[in-house]
């Protein structure tokens, strides 16, 4: 029986020796792994995986939870998104929303989302890791899980408010501030165009502009376009605030010649019946002007 117990032991033993931190290609399989969130019950939203990884994680509240039980679970789902991330990945860096998940006990399929506690966080692994070294005393993020992937007891005291130190709350404003620092300030971009259904393009970017477009400071190719109109294309500069352009684009044709035979394009009469209101260019009524250039009349 000694012997058998020995050897028990020793296989124990060899486990723990040989055990190794979880590591995972991406943040959806780390997850599933855990377990601790769920895309089908709507705990875990994966928005894109592609560069920096931006996800969601829910923890799930009932009706009548008080705010500070809200506000320590978003920050708690927050932290275990960073931390897990990276330890568990090799990303670089990361963005995680916390927001917390309404359940209706009188129906359960029924979920909510808390949209007035939403909170997003964005940091990259080495501000990560100073932050552990300063508060957790640690030379590594591995060292705040154990051999079995759990959290360490030193790691929970920043991970509860009642742990001892340094607490979830302080531990929480730290990653804050160096969030802060890693996420770049982006500014909005109006172009205001004259005609306003012109076609405004920003020729350096990828993404459509829109009003209001949210830009990083830099120099950007501005074109604003219509027919009828000569171009206007320039190149904007964002410093440091928002910037909002007025641009009036001077059409290519005048309102002094009144008559067909001296107008050589169907766009110029439409422009000297509609714009100008040089109404003798339609002779029969019949919203079309000039049926020497323009068909249909």
């Amino acid at each position: 029986m000694k012997k058998f117990s020995t050897i028990i032991v020793l296989l124990i033993l060899s486990f723990v020796a040989n055990a190794e931190i979880a590591k995972f290609k991406s943040v959806p399989e780390m997850i599933v792994y855990f377990g601790d969130y769920n895309a089908g019950n709507g705990t875990f939203k994966m928005f894109t995986s592609e560069g920096i990884p931006d996800f969601q994680l829910s923890n799930n509240v009932v009706d009548g939870e008080l705010k500070s039980v809200i506000l320590e679970g978003i920050k708690r789902d927050l932290i275990y998104g960073v931390y897990r991330t990276f330890i568990h990945t090799d990303h670089d860096t990361v963005k995680i929303t916390g927001i917390p998940l309404l359940l209706d006990l009188k129906n359960l399929s029924k979920r909510d989302y808390l949209q007035q506690y939403k909170a997003t966080i964005q940091v990259k692994r080495d501000e990560v890791l100073q932050v552990a070294k300063k508060l957790f005393q640690v030379s590594s993020l591995s060292d705040l899980v154990s051999s079995s992937n759990l959290w360490t007891n030193v790691f929970n005291q920043g991970y509860y408010n009642d742990q001892g130190s340094p607490t979830l709350d302080v531990h929480y404003a730290a990653l804050l501030e160096v969030s802060e620092k890693t996420v770049e300030k982006l500014y909005s971009l109006d172009i205001n165009a004259i005609p306003s259904d012109s076609t405004i393009k920003i020729m350096n970017i990828i993404p459509k502009y829109k009003a209001g477009i949210k830009l990083k400071a830099g120099k950007y190719d501005v074109s604003v376009a219509k027919n009828g109109y000569g171009k206007w294309r320039e190149w904007v500069e964002i410093v440091d605030s928002n910037r909002s352009i007025d641009v009036v684009l001077k059409s290519k044709y005048s309102c002094d010649k009144k008559y067909c035979k001296n107008i050589s394009s169907c766009k110029e009469a439409y422009y000297k019946l509609n714009t100008c209101g040089h109404k003798r260019l339609d002779r029969d009524h019949d919203s079309v002007p000039c049926e020497n250039v323009c068909p249909g009349g």
